[in-house]
């Protein structure tokens, strides 16, 4: 493993942080924000981080996202932003504008064709105009326009292959500077992970996509680098990132540790019941230090943190979500070890005794700077 992880680019300054290039209409913007592309017709831009590290080990990336200021075209803006992967022995310059979403080739075969990017092997998008789902735009192949979804496309090289692999619909998103989303990319023993954290709440679109059996896909390489590209065509949008973080991933087991009972005390969770669960956080080929796990919660509910906790909360549930990490001194629990389990415990209060609240919703876990 070449890069050393956690990885964090806040894109704060007046230069990209190192090993960072961009390419076609990306720019910094000067006030914490990478705009990949500005909100004018027909453009694409891409940042790569051009160190490769190995695909063994699997990755999780989060980063803030906003869509704005843009003029619609046959109902929507756009058009909207893709995560890649390319295989770590190259390079690449950005892919095509409009619907390939700087990851897939453009209008393959006329006049006006752009090239994908080289050696990709995934490009998972979130994709408002919806043209990264038809083969006319992106591509060879695939259902038709679909607005509004997360998208994956499958491996390809500049006019061969990007084949649509799934498309999911998104959740309801605003995407301002103001209300940005947290969008949330996981990808662990070649299967996809894809989720969206909004103001209201954690949400998995896609979870554990097979990537690597998919059909037409190129075989793992042995090391990846990683970029973000975002275009335009005739609609347009500002597409604007920052806060990005990189790290190794973690699988994660949760189960019921005992039977849902009610709580007295102390008095703010008087009337609540108190649902135990253990979560089973795995590392692969590599020791994880620093990690979070975070799940959904209903309104009301709220993290139950007793004298045998030895964890950090950060979100409490009042936000919809319990976000809990490990501790910030080094000690019990703060690395989870390559190839052995850490479980932690972790109960929440619940309003109402129900079923649905025995497996805890929209669960991720992840490494954390």
């Amino acid at each position: 493993m070449t890069l050393e992880f956690p990885i964090k680019a806040d894109f704060s300054g007046s230069s990209l942080p190192a090993g960072w290039k961009k390419h076609g209409d990306a720019a910094l913007t000067g006030d914490g924000w990478l705009r990949l592309v500005p909100a004018r017709t027909f453009q694409a831009g891409t940042v790569l981080l051009d160190e490769d590290f190995s695909s063994a080990y699997g990755i999780s990336v989060d980063f803030d996202l906003a869509a704005h200021g843009g003029t619609a075209h046959a109902g929507s803006v756009g058009d909207g932003i893709s995560f890649y992967l390319i295989d770590g022995s190259t390079t690449t310059q950005v892919g095509g504008p409009g619907g390939a979403l700087g990851y897939a080739c453009y209008h393959k075969g006329r006049n006006e064709q752009k090239p994908g990017v080289t050696k990709g092997y995934a490009g998972i998008a979130l994709d408002q105009w919806g043209a990264f789902s038809d083969g006319n735009e992106a591509g060879s192949d695939g259902p038709g326009r679909r607005p509004h979804h997360f998208v994956i496309r499958g491996s390809g090289n500049a006019y061969d292959g990007y084949r649509h692999l799934k498309a999911e619909k998104l959740p309801q998103l605003t995407l301002t500077p103001q209300a940005t989303a947290r969008v949330h990319l996981t990808l662990l023993d070649g299967k996809a992970t894809v989720g969206v954290r909004l103001h209201n709440g954690l949400y998995k679109v896609v979870e554990d996509f097979d990537l690597a059996a998919a059909t037409g896909q190129a075989a793992l390489p042995k090391t990846f680098k990683l970029g973000l590209s975002a275009s335009t065509g005739s609609a347009t949008n500002n597409f604007d990132v920052r806060r990005l973080r990189i790290g190794l991933p973690l699988s994660v087991v949760p189960t019921l540790r005992q039977e849902p009972y009610p709580l007295s005390w102390p008095e703010e969770y008087k009337d609540m019941f108190a649902y135990p669960y253990s979560f089973e956080l795995k590392a692969r080929k590599a020791d994880v230090r620093n990690w979070r796990i975070a799940f959904t919660v209903p309104p009301g509910a709220k993290v139950y943190k007793d004298s045998g906790a030895w964890w950090d909360v950060v979100e409490d549930g009042s936000k919809g979500v319990i976000e809990i990490r490990s501790p910030k001194k080094e000690g019990h629990g703060h690395v989870v070890p390559a190839g052995k389990s850490l479980t932690v415990d972790v109960t929440a209060a619940y309003k109402e005794k129900k079923d649905e609240y025995r497996k805890p919703a929209n669960v991720y876990a992840e490494q954390i700077d």
